[in-house]
């Protein structure tokens, strides 16, 4: 198959021929369909983001993506070859802790336990396969009809969606939503202002806070074959046009 490889932040980008991934226990490979591009994937690539911490090494970038499961490894029972699925960048270690370990596929990793979960799923998904960690694959029924672009943008609103989770909002609370944006993966800058008395609570009584998910909504690219090659092969994760861009 084809992938994009990067050396390092602001080393030498390939476009190569690489094996096709094998599943192994707990892993999902996802013919790719559609990517989903970071808006900084170029000053990421350039190495002008030191703040990001890619693995060590060769690797492959690329976040969240929509595609078919071409193949499960053992430990997975719901996820089946030939389901349409979205891929979230976003891994957290299934363990019963605290503070699970957990890293954005593809992207970054911070902290010895987040970098040490990064280097068991090195790639991400800017390549017409990916081998990721099956709690962050997730069938999607019923959009058949829906074309993968859209539906690889899908994760960022994962970020504000979390964000009105964690703000535990009930019915009568006020939501103001902005244009602002920055870099995380998600659509736009919320911000939640609870100056609603809810039903609950009693006469008089007020509660205020306030929380914000920073965002930038991103851009979406189909896999294909390199710009200089136009020719499709027929390797079994080949079929798609070209993942990515700089």
């Amino acid at each position: 198959m084809k992938a994009w490889r990067l050396e390092r932040l602001g080393g030498t980008l390939k476009f190569e021929d690489v094996p096709i991934p094998e599943p192994r226990p707990g892993s999902v490979i996802v013919k790719i369909e559609a990517s989903a591009l970071m808006s900084y994937l170029k000053a990421y690539v350039e190495g002008r983001l030191p703040i990001y911490s890619p693995p060590d090494g060769w690797f492959t970038p690329g976040g969240n993506a929509v595609g078919v499961v071409h193949a499960v490894g053992s430990e997975v029972y719901h996820l089946k070859p030939g389901q349409r699925v979205i891929v979230s960048s976003h891994v957290a270690a299934d363990e019963t802790v605290a503070e699970p370990a957990q890293f954005l596929l593809g992207i970054t990793a911070g902290g010895a336990d987040g970098k040490a979960l990064q280097a068991d799923w090195r790639d991400g998904t800017l390549a017409e396969c990916v081998r990721a960690p099956k709690a962050s694959v997730t069938a999607i029924e019923g959009l058949d009809s829906i074309d993968s672009v859209p539906l690889a943008l899908l994760p960022r609103f994962a970020v504000p969606y979390g964000g009105f989770l964690r703000g535990r909002l009930a019915a009568g609370e006020t939501v103001i939503v902005t244009g602002a944006t920055g870099f995380t993966e998600a659509p736009p800058f919320c911000s939640l202002s609870r100056s609603a008395r809810p039903a609950s609570s009693p006469p008089g009584a007020t509660r205020t806070s306030s929380m914000r998910s920073n965002a930038q909504a991103g851009h979406a690219s189909r896999p294909s074959r390199s710009p200089a090659t136009s020719r499709r092969t027929q390797r079994p994760c080949a079929s798609h046009r070209e993942a990515a861009r700089t």
